[in-house]
This record gives C-alpha cells, sequence and structure tokens, in this order.
C-alpha cells in the first residue's frame, strides 16, 4: 500500500510538473485568449481557452483557424476536463468548457468578485507551483447593508467585483488553504452567495476562520503560482457576446 501511495504521489508530481512546463511555454500577447495578458490591476497574468461556439467574433458565421483553436481546449486542458466529469465533479451534460489560466508573482492577488451569471454555478480550480490563501466573504443583500458600505461593480467578462468596507463586528473572511497540486470545487450558494479573492501579500497566516487549517500557520508565496480554473460557460441565445 505504501508503494502505491509512492507510485501515486510520484505520478501526481510528474502530471503538474509537464502541466506547469505547458504552461510556461505559452505566449504572451494582449488578448488573453490562448496567450498570456498582464492586467493591468494587480499584474497578474490571465490567459483563456474555451469559448462557446456560438460566439463569432466577426458575426460571418465562419471563424478563423486560430479563433478555432482557441474555443477547443488544448490538450492538456481536455484531458484535465474529461477527468473532471469522469470524477463526477462535473455532469456530463454539462462538461467544462471554458479554462481561466491565471499566473501570480509573490504580492499579486485578485479582488472579491463573484464569477458571475455567464457561467454554470460550479467552479473548479487546480492550484501549481505556490500555497495560498483563498478568502470568501458573504454577499450582502439590501436589507442586510445598515452600516455597512458596499458596491458591486460589473466587469467585462460578467464577473463582478465586491468591494465592500464590513463593520468592525462583522466575521473575518472563510479561508481556504490552497496547496500546490491541490483542486477547490465550489457551487451553488458558495459561488453564488459568496465573493473569493486572493489578497495582494507575500506571506499570510491562517485563522480560525480557515476550513482546511489550523489557525496561525504561515504561509509564504513562492517565486510563481499558477491556477487553472474550469467552468461551464452557458451558450448565448442572443445577439450580443457573452464576453
Amino acid at each position: 500500500d505504501d508503494n502505491n501511495d509512492n507510485n501515486n504521489a510520484d505520478n501526481q508530481c510528474s502530471a503538474a510538473t509537464a502541466l506547469q512546463e505547458w504552461l510556461q511555454q505559452l505566449p504572451s500577447g494582449d488578448s488573453g485568449l490562448g496567450e498570456w495578458k498582464t492586467m493591468n490591476y494587480g499584474k497578474r497574468q490571465v490567459c483563456m481557452f474555451g469559448m462557446n461556439d456560438d460566439n463569432d467574433d466577426d458575426g460571418d458565421g465562419d471563424d478563423d483557424d486560430d479563433v478555432k483553436a482557441i474555443k477547443t481546449l488544448p490538450e492538456p486542458l481536455q484531458e484535465i476536463a474529461d477527468q473532471l466529469v469522469t470524477q463526477g465533479i462535473f455532469p456530463s451534460s454539462l462538461p467544462p468548457n471554458h479554462v481561466l489560466l491565471n499566473k501570480y508573482r509573490p504580492g499579486q492577488g485578485i479582488l472579491h468578485h463573484t464569477d458571475g451569471p455567464l457561467y454554470q454555478s460550479r467552479t473548479a480550480t487546480i492550484s501549481l507551483a505556490s500555497p495560498v490563501l483563498l478568502e470568501f466573504t458573504k454577499r450582502l443583500s439590501t436589507n442586510e447593508i445598515g452600516s455597512t458600505t458596499s458596491t458591486t461593480t460589473s466587469t467585462s467578462n460578467g464577473s463582478s467585483n465586491c468591494n465592500s468596507r464590513q463593520s468592525p463586528s462583522s466575521l473575518s473572511p472563510l479561508q481556504v488553504l490552497l496547496e500546490p497540486n491541490s483542486i477547490v470545487v465550489f457551487q451553488d450558494d458558495a459561488y453564488l452567495d459568496y465573493c473569493h479573492g486572493i489578497q495582494p501579500v507575500w506571506q499570510e497566516v491562517t485563522t480560525d476562520q480557515c476550513l482546511n487549517a489550523l489557525p496561525g500557520r504561515h504561509i509564504v508565496r513562492g517565486e510563481v503560482r499558477y491556477s487553472l480554473t474550469f467552468r461551464h460557460k452557458k451558450k448565448n441565445n442572443s445577439n450580443g457576446s457573452n464576453h
């Protein structure tokens, strides 16, 4: 049994190393579609694959080869998407068809946000190379605001940034420790009713609100961290674009 566990761990590390090498080979560019784009805020890099078939950028119904390549998940990502269905994380009727890649350097984070209504309310994120604390904060309804000031702004991809100043008595954010080579899945209420984000810091400490680690654990971020977020993007039934 110990030998099997060791073999499984070795296979997992080999697969993670190969995936990380593939991510490093992606080109840089300004579109973020099949290439790493540096964001203006936070300076993290993002890359997207897997647009819906009904998204025809120029409206002529005939996509060029580059656009078709972006709509189709590359083999390393498709293999993971297939496994997510095989393992029952996504139903076969709504398989992952969109992947958002993020590349973080130490001190880089992402604003608390929701992924928005363009996707089914389920997401699976794989972490590579470095640990991080993912935070969840409850979205406030209108009648819950009271003395708390909260604003929600929409972004171009349909997600919502949740910028809030909570009262001193409010609860600290929930934390989930994302170790290298781990996967976190959240859906339904966690997807719809909570904002999630990452603090722009070099190191952080778990609190008593951490769901999978004891409080007081120091988390030091490595040189780089990759995240791969798999979602099912809804079909666009209108004439407008999803992005």
